[in-house]
Parts: structure tokens; sequence; C-alpha cells
């Protein structure tokens, strides 16, 4: 295959004497091999590019190209007045175009340009000084001998910090920052340290926490409070800090008569509590949020906001005692001089009052209308309606030919006595008395009583309301017997008349209590669902029914129970002994 020999003639003459030397050149695809250029082995694929550079770049790479292939020069940041050459003498400027068939060296020549890079350190830590750095270049920054760790900046507030890996594409001033951390800590108002370790960069002031949201707070360097910090104080140690919370202040007015000494008002802070007056007087008294003295003041309450109290004293009481007929019918409570709302007792009908007196003799009646200014005592007389009859047993009142609800005078022995009610018998009939709550009730079991009242008598159930009562003897016996029966014989009994109502039963039956402690308890029920219930109400029958639930007991009891006009029956009873408990 055809070649071209290029050959350069150089002539020169040295100590008289002429040299003739030839460079051989040869073409792409050739290699030279002595004087002769010889066809490069097809065998090759690859080849390896070089690049030298200037000193003052960083050397870059081979690059290795594929035969045929174009090379991609590399990217040099140092602007766009550069060129590449493919010798040393930088004589032939290569072309991107050509298709690599060798080994290759490619030198580079550049027309740099520079820009300043200005080094500031305010702790003059390292000397100021300039530096000029090729364009598209990293700067070399100072050694910075220091014992704290530093961080460089491109502003002077220290907000963008400087990387040193960034190219340099413009002038430059780079400031110097040490990076200084001290400790302080945070102390709550109980002492307690809710934060440690806060650290404060030197020459910069702490990013304190937040501790309180709800109230204004203030830093104080003491535990006393003393010195206050100030949030902007460049940090140069370590320290304590101590947080005070500034909480509201409240004030509290109190309002008194005029014929007291006035109160100073008073301040409180936010969530304390009021230390109320103490008032010299021996009758109750109290502070009121309001003039109507409805809300009194609970001074164990924080206070939360401005309050006024207002003082309230219980006026002078006089009691007057209102007596009819030898029994205490109210004791009413007055402020002396107020109008007298005098009482009033309830007539019945049929009933006279003849209204209050100021001696038990009744001969002054009282007029008065405002109240006194001492205690009293007033008399009075209820006028009962005419007796219709006096009789000394129930049987003798049935007898009789008597009005409706007759008003009578009958005597009876008592067979059982609760607060509000007795219960008497002339051993055949038996008839509960209800007792008027301005009556005290002293009766006894075995007291003979005569009884002033209505006499009532409804479905043969008998009972009386009466208006007073007489204690005619103690210690009487007991004129009836005790019906002895079961459950079952007891409920056909009373499924069949009143005759039973307040009659004394005897029933041994398997017991039911409903709860613990135990209100209620019966016997039963029957197929249709009947039972008998004994009730506990009353103080003085809370411990009577002792029995569980399930056990087998004799229970005397009062039935009270009674078949209504439209045949229902309703069953009740009140325990008077319970005996022999049997089972569980």
């Amino acid at each position: 295959m055809k070649h071209l020999l290029r050959i350069t003639v150089a002539l020169s003459i040295l100590f008289g004497l002429s040299a003739c030397k030839a460079e051989i050149d040869c073409d792409d695809g050739y290699r030279l091999e002595g004087k002769r250029c010889v066809l490069i082995d097809d065998q090759q694929l690859t080849y390896t590019i070089s690049f030298v550079l200037p000193e003052e770049l960083d050397p870059i790479a081979d690059v290795i190209v594929d035969k045929g292939d174009t090379l991609t020069l590399p990217f040099i940041e140092v602007g766009d007045d550069y060129t590449w050459y493919t010798d040393a003498e930088m004589t032939t400027e290569f072309d991107p175009a050509t298709e690599i068939h060798q080994d290759r060296t490619l030198y580079l020549d550049v027309d740099f340009t520079y820009f300043t890079v200005l080094i500031v350190d305010p702790d003059d830590v390292v000397e100021e000084i300039s530096i000029d750095v090729i364009i598209g270049q990293t700067v070399s920054l100072p050694e910075v001998n220091t014992e704290y760790e530093y961080a460089w900046y491109t502003d002077s507030s220290y907000e963008t910090e400087f990387d040193p890996e960034t190219p340099i594409n413009r002038d430059t001033t780079l400031h110097l920052r040490l990076v200084k951390t001290y400790t302080v800590s945070i102390v709550d108002p109980d002492g307690v340290v809710i934060e440690d370790k806060v650290t404060a960069d030197a020459f910069q002031p702490v990013t304190l926490p937040v501790v309180f949201t709800l109230y204004d707070y203030e830093w104080y360097t003491d535990d006393t409070y003393e010195t206050v910090f100030n949030p902007e104080t460049i940090i140069d140690q370590n320290m304590t800090l101590y947080v005070r919370v500034i909480y509201p202040v409240y004030t509290i007015t109190f309002v008194v008569p005029n014929d007291m000494d006035p109160i100073d008002p008073i301040t409180v802070l936010l969530g304390e509590t009021i230390p109320l007056p103490t008032i010299d007087t021996n009758r109750e008294y109290g502070w009121y949020t309001n003039t109507n003295y409805t809300f009194e003041y609970n001074n164990s309450i924080p206070v939360t906001q401005d309050l006024t109290l207002y003082f309230y004293q219980e006026s002078e009481t006089v009691n007057i005692t209102y007596i009819i007929n030898g029994n205490v019918e109210a004791i009413v409570e007055y402020i002396p001089g107020n109008l007298i709302d005098i009482y009033t007792p309830f007539v019945l009908e049929g009933f006279e009052f003849d209204g209050w007196y100021l001696e038990e003799t009744q001969d002054t009646k009282f007029y008065d209308l405002y109240v006194p200014q001492e205690n009293i005592t007033l008399y009075g007389t209820m006028i009962y309606p005419e007796l219709e009859g006096t009789f000394t047993s129930i049987q003798d009142v049935l007898e009789a030919s008597l009005g409706e609800d007759p008003f009578i005078s009958v005597e009876g022995i008592v067979y059982y006595s609760e607060l509000s009610s007795v219960y008497i018998t002339d051993g055949i009939n038996f008839v509960e008395v209800a007792l008027p709550s301005s009556i005290d009730n002293t009766i006894v079991v075995g007291d003979r009583i005569q009884c002033i009242g209505y006499f009532h008598n409804v479905f043969n159930i008998k009972y009386m309301n009466i208006v007073e009562y007489t204690i005619i003897e103690h210690n009487q016996e007991l004129p009836y017997t005790t019906q002895e029966m079961t459950f079952t014989e007891f409920t056909e009994t009373a499924l069949g008349s009143n005759d039973l109502v307040n009659a004394v039963i005897e029933i041994t039956d398997v017991l039911h209590v409903e709860n613990e402690p135990i209100l209620t308890a019966y016997f039963g029920p029957l197929e249709d669902g009947s039972t008998i219930t004994f009730y506990t109400a009353y103080a003085d029958q809370q411990d009577m029914i002792e029995g569980r639930d399930g056990q087998t007991v004799t229970i005397t009891f009062i039935y009270t129970g009674y078949r209504d006009s439209n045949g229902v029956i309703h069953y009740g009873a009140v325990p008077i002994t319970v005996e022999e408990i049997q089972g569980l």
C-alpha cells in the first residue's frame, strides 16, 4: 500500500561543517519503523489518548478511544479561551473530527482568567490575605491553627457557608468563623433542670427553649431572680439560666356594710387562693360573689380573675314556739324587727282554731305586726268537733250506728309501735292509728291508749287519723292470739276478704331476699306470682330480717295488705319477730 514520506531538511553550519537531518512523519494508519512508514497492525482495536496540561491545572486521566472513533475533548473549567494541540510546540491544532487510528498525546494551551478571593477573619486567627484563583478552579484556603471547629462563610452574618470544593467564577470574600460552644443549663421555677447542654456558638446569642406558652416569663442568671438575662447576650462561658414565670396579678376587693370598718383590697397571683378576712363576730358569715348572696365564694379554688367579694352575716334571730293543745306545733326562726309572718296551723274540716295567745292560760291574744326582740312562746287551742261517741273497744265502734268517718274516742291495746303510727287491738279487731307529726310518739307495746280522731272502715280495712292520744295504762296483756298458717293458707284466706288486715300472722316458709343490705324480703311466689313482702325501711326494723335468700324462717308479722275495690290483692307486712332460721 502506498504511503507518503514527508522529510524536513534542516541545514546548520557547525564549526564550518554542513549537516543534513531528515525527520519522518507518517500518515494516519501508519507507524515509523527505522526509516520506513509501515501499515499499523489492523488487530489493534483501541488507542490511548494522553493529555498534557499547564502546571496550574490538575492532571487529566488518559482516555481510551475505539479505533476509528472521534475524541470527545474534556471540559476544562478555565473559561472558553483554550486550545488543544497535537505537538508540544503547539503548532498543529487538534481537529476534534479526526478519526483515531493510533495512540496520541494532546497539549493544552490556555489563556488563564484569574479571580481574587479575599480572606477575612474577625478573630485574627488567620492573616487577612488576597488569593488569585484561576476561573473554575477551587481556592486553596489558608491553614487555620485553632482548637475550635471553624467554617467559612460568604457573608459577614455567617448565614451562607462556603464549600471549599466550589469552583471560583467571580471575585469572592470569605469570612472565617470559629465555632466555639458552651453549655447552658435551664432550671424551671421549681428548681428542676428541665433542659441541659443547650450549646451556644461563641460570639452568638443562645437559642433559648420555649418553656411556658400561656404566660410571659423572664430569664435570670441567679436563682434569686435578681439579675435579668438578656437573650441577645453573646455567650462566652458555660452558664445556668433560671426561668421565672410572670403570672398575672389579680385584685380582690372586699365589700362590707357601712357599719363595718373597710377592708383594703389585696392582690394575688394567678393560681393562688384568697386568704379571706376574719371577722370578729359570734354570728355565721360568709363572702359571696354577688350582691344577692346566693353564690358563696369557695376560697379553695385558685384565682383566675379579678374578684369582688361581698360580706354577708346571718342576722340575729329569735324563735317563736307555737303550741296547740299542749303539743308543740312548730318552732319558727325570725329576724327581730321584721314584719312577722305568723304561723298558721292546718285546720281540718270541722275543727276551729281560736288564734295565738301570750300565756298558756290564753288570756292575752297576740296581735303584734313585727317580730319581737327575744324568744317567745305562743299558745293556741284547736277546738275539735263534737265527739260522735266514746268507746272502750273497737268492736263497740263497729256495732254503733255512726256516720261515715266519725270523729270519736276509742281505746285499744298497742301491739306494735313505730315512729309515725301504732297498731291497736281489742282482741278481735286490728286498727292502724296514724299519728300527726306534731305529736311525739312515746307509746310502747302493751300500753292501753285512748285515741281521738276520725275512724275509717273501708272494705273492712280499719284505721284512724288522730289528733291526740292519752296513755291510760302500761304493761297490758295482749288480748289477741297469733294466727299460725302456711303461706298458701294465708294467701287463700287473704284472697277471700280483708279480714286479716292488721292481724298478727305467723308463717314458716322459705324466705327470699331481693338485695343486700336487705331492703325487702318475701315469701312466695305462688303460681299466680303472689308474694308477701316484708318491708324493713324503719329504723327499728333494720336488723329484723336477718335470713338469707333460700332459708326457712318463721316470721310473726302484721299483715298490712288489702283487697281493693277491683278485687286486686295488695300484699304487704310489717315484721314483728323472725325466728327459727334454718337452711343455708
